[in-house]
C-alpha cells in the first residue's frame, strides 16, 4: 500500500471543505452535502490509486476554476460539477480500459439519478442529464470525441492538469499503481505526467498558461 504523504492529507481535506462549499453556493441547497459526503467515501479515497476521491475533488475545483476564466454560466457550473463529480466514478484502477471505465461512471450517474433520489436534489432536466453524460463521455482516452461546449472544454482540460497539483507526485504514484494493474511496468513521475500534458490539446487559455508554465 502506498503511503499517502501528510501534504496530500492536508490538501484532501481542504479540497473537500472547498467542494462542499462550491457545491452549496452553485445549488443552492445544503442537501448536496448529502451528495459530495457519499460519493467521496464510495469512491474509495484512502486507496492508493490515481482515479479516487482525490482526483475526482481536484478536478471539480480546476474546471470551476476554468469556468470561472471564461465566464461560464451558473447554471453551466452546475452541470459542469456534476459532471466532474462523477467522471471517474467507480473507476477500474487499470483493471479496465478508459472506454469501459467511463461508461462505468455515465452508467453509475444515471443510476443515482434513478436509485438514489440523488435527483430530488439536483433538479436536472434530460437535456441536463444528456449535456453532463456526453461531457463524461468526452474525458475517454485516447480521445474519441472533439469537445462540442465549455462544459466538455472545461472539464478535459482540467482532468489533463493534475500534474500541477501540491500533491502531484502522490498523483503519480496513483497512476504507478494502475498501470501495474493493466500489466504495466512504469514508473510515473509528476514531470512525466507534465510531459504528457504538454503533449495534449487544451482548449482554454487558462489551462494552456498554467500547463506551459509548469510547477
Amino acid at each position: 500500500m502506498i503511503e499517502i504523504s501528510k501534504r496530500s492529507e492536508e490538501r484532501t481535506a481542504m479540497r473537500f471543505d472547498k467542494v462542499m462549499s462550491l457545491g452549496k453556493e452553485l445549488f443552492k441547497n445544503n442537501l448536496i452535502e448529502n451528495i459530495i459526503k457519499y460519493m467521496y467515501v464510495d469512491n474509495k479515497p484512502w486507496n492508493e490509486f490515481y482515479h479516487n476521491s482525490h482526483h475526482l475533488m481536484a478536478v471539480i475545483l480546476k474546471s470551476n476554476e476554468l469556468a470561472k476564466a471564461i465566464h461560464m454560466s451558473d447554471e453551466e457550473k452546475k452541470l459542469l460539477f456534476v459532471a466532474a463529480m462523477f467522471h471517474d466514478y467507480d473507476h477500474s484502477y487499470g483493471y479496465s480500459n478508459d472506454y469501459i471505465n467511463v461508461c462505468t461512471s455515465v452508467n453509475a450517474f444515471n443510476k443515482k439519478l434513478k436509485n438514489n433520489g440523488y435527483n430530488n436534489i439536483l433538479n436536472l432536466t434530460q437535456k441536463q442529464i444528456d449535456t453532463i453524460c456526453a461531457a463524461i463521455m468526452c474525458t475517454v482516452y485516447p480521445f474519441r470525441m472533439e469537445p462540442v461546449n465549455d462544459i466538455e472544454i472545461c472539464l478535459r482540460d482540467a482532468d489533463l492538469m493534475m500534474s500541477l497539483e501540491e500533491d502531484a507526485d502522490d498523483f503519480a504514484k496513483g497512476l504507478t499503481a494502475e498501470f501495474k494493474n493493466s500489466g504495466t511496468n512504469l514508473i510515473v513521475t509528476k514531470e512525466e505526467m507534465l510531459k504528457f500534458a504538454r503533449s495534449q490539446v487544451f482548449c482554454t487559455a487558462a489551462a494552456l498558461s498554467e500547463v506551459s508554465v509548469g510547477f
